[in-house]
């Protein structure tokens, strides 16, 4: 689980806007799993490499293996249903919970 140390980096604010933008908007962030892709896929791989749960390397956009795996080591360390699909309680936590630890994120 991630510390509760915040780091105050440009790229950390920036997602940390980017992600509150696509949460606050009036369509709800998509229920995303193994096989989708595009724009919803890449903010939840830009969060889940800034805070140290999925390499840089498997930035791609596309919910492939390791996306889904990421995923699941996410929801064990914060308490929620470990089920590798990222729904309303997944996105809520993961927009809740950005630190940059693992910066940078491109």
């Amino acid at each position: 689980m991630m510390t509760d140390v915040e780091t105050k980096s440009p790229e950390v604010e920036s997602l940390k806007a980017e992600a509150t933008v696509m949460a606050t908007k009036t369509v709800i962030l998509p229920e995303v799993k193994l096989g989708d892709h595009g724009s919803a896929v890449r903010l939840l791989q830009r969060i889940l490499i800034a805070n140290c749960f999925l390499n840089n390397s498997n930035y791609n956009a596309t919910f492939d293996q390791a996306t889904k795996q990421a995923v699941k080591n996410y929801q064990a360390d914060y308490g929620l249903t470990v089920d590798g699909i990222v729904g309303a309680q997944t996105w809520f936590q993961l927009t809740s919970n950005i630190y940059g630890h693992c910066l940078p994120v491109s």
